[in-house]
């Protein structure tokens, strides 16, 4: 990765980056989630616009959190969630 031009950063664990990891997990999901319902509407005719209201609002609620964990751990760059 490094070769690609990344910095990899190694952050000792701390409550906030679990909470990073955690919110970043659900932010996967709640995008996925998003998707789903905007599928629904579109190819379905599901009347779901609170629910996709509702998945928009947790999603940004997610980024915020994700954002004052990087803040809090002194992370400027983009976070990506890398799964083996």
């Amino acid at each position: 990765m490094r070769a690609a031009g990344f910095d990899i950063e190694e952050v000792p664990f701390k409550a906030a980056q679990h909470s990073l990891v955690k919110a970043l997990v659900e932010r996967g999901r709640a995008k996925s989630k998003i998707d789903h319902l905007l599928h629904a509407q579109e190819f379905d005719g599901a009347d779901n616009a609170d629910d996709v209201n509702k998945a928009k609002m947790k999603l940004n609620e997610l980024n915020n959190n994700i954002q004052d964990a990087k803040t809090t751990l002194g992370i400027t760059g983009t976070v990506k969630l890398l799964k083996f």
